[in-house]
């Protein structure tokens, strides 16, 4: 029998903890608390095929929402240094490999959040993986998505592009790293805008209109000066993402307001904060 799918399968006999159960040919046992009621001998129930603690097979009478032919949302529940648990709707819980993380930690899914999954065997496991755009799309239902629209969506992929998000209707949203503020993790619900609809796909932002932002992007960059003393005027857009996580064009925007408010000056070609206005 093969672990990670659905089976009917016929009670052979009942034993002290379990039951014994068969297709036929091989047999497989059922623990009791994988029992959903009563069960008599030749009934046929449908049980999803496991690997327990042992890593023995062994089945139960709870469906997962995500099994070997059929991926779905799984939600996350520990966090370990071998990668993230996800529960799939029984009582193990599966493993997502750190191998199918980033490999930066701070990316990871913390506790409830969203993933959509497919279970893989490796050996004598079961893993979990989040499943790739393009078997995604293979399962999206149909929803309607306009420009303008505020969307709820998981972040299910991080690229250097940004991130890959999908509804709860395994809608594929692209939210670009220049059109969010601050670093997103895996499985993370957000609310994002539609700004664009085109042959590449759908397009986001997180970030407020230019007047409610350009007040943030000051401060963030106000700050960085109280600490650092001094930008230089020709920096690289790399160097204000890694800093100021916000595009070029956000960030002139915001020091050309400061600089004309008198709040930052320019000496020696560097953005200095105005000491004498501001002993004022």
């Amino acid at each position: 029998m093969e672990a990670g799918i659905i089976k009917k399968l016929k009670v052979l006999r009942k034993t002290p903890i379990g039951y014994m159960l068969t297709d036929g040919v091989e047999e497989v046992f059922m623990h009791n608390n994988e029992a959903l009621y009563e069960l008599t001998n030749n009934d046929v129930v449908e049980v999803f095929l496991y690997y327990d603690s042992e890593r023995r097979l062994a089945s139960t009478m709870m469906i997962p929402n995500v099994t070997k032919n059929n991926p779905g949302w799984a939600t996350s529940s520990d966090v370990i240094d071998l990668g993230v648990f996800v529960n799939i709707g029984i009582n193990k819980g599966m493993l997502i490999p750190k191998d199918y993380l980033p490999y930066d930690k701070n990316l990871w899914p913390k506790e409830n959040d969203k993933l959509f999954c497919i279970l893989k065997e490796k050996g004598t496991r079961l893993i979990a993986k989040v499943v790739n755009n393009n078997d995604a799309k293979k399962f999206s239902l149909e929803e309607t998505i306009k420009v303008d629209d505020i969307v709820k969506a998981y972040v299910n992929r991080i690229n250097d592009e940004g991130y890959i998000l999908y509804t709860e209707n395994l809608s594929i949203i692209y939210l670009h790293k220049t059109q969010v503020r601050s670093k997103l993790h895996l499985g993370m619900e957000v609310e994002v805008k539609i700004t664009r609809i085109d042959d590449r796909g759908i397009h986001s932002t997180m970030l407020e209109n230019k007047e409610n932002m350009i007040d943030k992007d000051k401060e963030v960059i106000l700050n960085y000066l109280k600490e650092h003393k001094f930008i230089y005027e020709d920096v690289t857009p790399e160097f204000v993402l890694e800093n100021f996580n916000m595009s070029k064009k956000a960030y002139k925007r915001a020091l050309g307001s400061l600089y004309k408010e008198r709040i930052i000056q320019i000496e020696n070609n560097k953005y200095i904060l105005n000491i004498l206005d501001n002993k004022k």
